[in-house]
């Protein structure tokens, strides 16, 4: 079967090292190797190793992005100290939390979660306003 025309057969090492120089991310990977992100994935499909190579990439930079954030903590950053706390000293009490305080009829404030579209949300704050 003839390839289509410009078309570039690749080797699993080549498709491999633009994954990992692209941190696991398809579309880099894509654009370096000149390709879709079609071909990618039949590329994929052929060598399922390259969900392994691609995951381990990404690995590599979350623990480039820890080091880091470790780093900036260890040089004073405030801004990485606070995050670092909002992320894992959760049960050390390090949370924001939201203090409604008001009145309404009956003394309380109902607070609860509920999925609803922008338009749902304007409507159901509207009808809230005329009953207090």
């Amino acid at each position: 079967m003839a390839m289509p025309e410009g078309w570039t057969k690749l080797s699993l090492e080549q498709v491999a090292d633009a994954l990992r120089k692209s941190a696991g991310i398809v579309s880099p990977a894509c654009e370096a190797l000149g390709i879709d992100r079609g071909t990618y994935y039949s590329y994929e499909r052929k060598w399922p190793e390259l969900l392994a190579i691609r995951a381990e990439a990404k690995e590599r930079l979350l623990d480039l992005s820890e080091t880091k954030l470790i780093t900036a903590i260890q040089g004073g950053d405030v801004n990485a100290i606070k995050f670092h706390l909002k992320c894992h000293g959760k049960q050390r009490g390090w949370i924001e939390s939201v203090q409604v305080q008001g009145t309404a009829p009956g003394g309380a404030i109902p607070v609860a979660h509920v999925d609803m579209s922008k338009d749902d949300l304007l409507e159901y704050a509207k009808q809230l306003a005329q009953e207090i």
